[in-house]
């Protein structure tokens, strides 16, 4: 490879590495809200609602870190949500 196709898959690979890092960073906001909550529930409610609970956050959480780094999912999600509730009741 000669030098400027070197420099040109660096530079896409720092932008790869760049959108992780900003992933890793908000997956870490998300999941200190995640365990204050379950740790606040985990003094206060039962086994089920504290499932519950996690299960909705966690699912929270992953649509929001997702939908940060990609939005156009954000609005795929509307049709992906109908789909599943037609398809699994």
């Amino acid at each position: 490879m000669s030098h400027n196709q070197v420099i040109i898959v660096l530079r896409i690979l720092n932008l790869f590495t760049k959108d992780t890092n900003v992933v890793d960073q908000v997956l870490a906001r998300v999941s200190a809200f995640h365990f204050s909550i379950i740790s606040w529930l985990t003094e206060r409610c039962s086994q089920v609602i504290q499932f519950v609970v996690r299960t909705l956050c966690s699912s929270i959480g992953i649509i929001v870190v997702i939908g940060s780094s990609f939005p156009p999912f954000l609005i795929a999600i509307i049709p992906l949500g109908w789909l599943y509730s037609r398809f699994m009741t």
